[in-house]
């Protein structure tokens, strides 16, 4: 297990956190303290354990590029209460990879992604009981893609196989550069894409 507490300036480059088979409990421990964040975590794997990444506590934010998570046990991301950046996660999994708990202010944007259910799991691939924004994420071989759960506040779950160019859990969330009436969202080739420096 690997905790870090970084504020402001810190951040994990080029990194591999790997388990012993049927061992570890978390991998990148972001949640063992409060007042964490923000920084940058790129190039990350995560190898094993119960859970790949815990995020947890609302104080400044999360950011994450570049991240690959396998053999996760129960979950391949715990979020709790933070908001959480992704881009470019890469799961191959037969378990939920991202789970966003209820009863908090977690909220997680997730972009340029790719999940892969293995042996068609009948968990879903996203479980998101808070708020959920995704461009550009493929989800392929899970029978329900995101099981979104907020007391009835989202907008409903996203069945098996969906290449997602755009889409929110909740209707509350808007487009700066294009007014959606109908309360969703555009077609990928009608939506203003800004470039990603790297």
């Amino acid at each position: 297990c690997l905790q870090v507490n970084a504020s402001n300036q810190g951040g994990i480059r080029n990194v591999t956190i790997r388990a012993a088979k049927k061992a570890g409990r978390i991998g990148l421990d972001l949640g063992h303290t409060d007042e964490i964040g923000p920084l940058l975590v790129r190039n990350l794997t995560v190898d094993g354990f119960e859970v790949g990444i815990s995020s947890k506590w609302p104080v400044n934010s999360n950011t994450f590029e570049h991240v690959t998570l396998r053999n996760q046990r129960r979950y391949g991301w715990w979020n709790y209460h933070q908001m959480v950046f992704v881009r470019g996660l890469v799961s191959e999994s037969n378990r939920t990879v991202l789970y966003n708990e209820r009863n908090s202010w977690g909220t997680v944007t997730l972009l340029d992604s790719q999940i892969q259910g293995i042996d068609n799991p009948y968990e879903p691939a996203i479980l998101n009981q808070r708020q959920l924004v995704m461009r550009n994420v493929d989800i392929l071989g899970y029978r329900k893609a995101v099981d979104n759960d907020d007391k009835k506040r989202d907008r409903g779950d996203l069945d098996r196989d969906q290449e997602i160019a755009l889409d929110s859990s909740h209707r509350n969330v808007t487009s700066l550069f294009r007014k959606i009436d109908d309360g969703t969202f555009a077609k990928a080739g009608e939506v203003k894409r800004l470039p990603v420096k790297e």
